[in-house]
């Protein structure tokens, strides 16, 4: 396991509007695990207005093959509502074919 860390990054919604976000590392497994929450900020300092955690799991299912779960826990229906509306289901899922597009062409050793 590594050291937790941060990150910032933007997510766009499906009408273009921006929302920028600092998740924090919670465990970073290489290859199996990423576990990251918008809950504590750099430093571990709690969150004034936490939105979601994301867990990101592979299990290796053979050689070639792996299975890939994301988990978005939201602290509350209307956070989990209001990420819904930005299209995050979309939006991951263009992600998953952007990575299997990326192992399939060899990228990825």
């Amino acid at each position: 396991m590594c050291v937790p860390g941060a990150i910032n990054f933007t997510m766009r919604g499906p009408d273009g509007q921006e929302f920028p976000n600092t998740q924090s590392y919670l465990e970073v497994t290489p290859y199996e695990r990423l576990i990251m929450t918008d809950a504590l900020l750099p430093g571990y300092r709690p969150s004034p207005r936490p939105f979601f955690t994301a867990v990101l799991e592979l299990t290796k299912r053979g050689p070639n093959a792996a299975h890939y779960k994301a988990i978005a826990i939201h602290g509350n229906d209307e956070a989990r509502k209001s990420h819904e509306q930005m299209g995050f289901e979309t939006g991951w899922g263009t992600v998953v074919k952007q990575m299997v597009e990326y192992i399939k062409a060899g990228r990825m050793q």
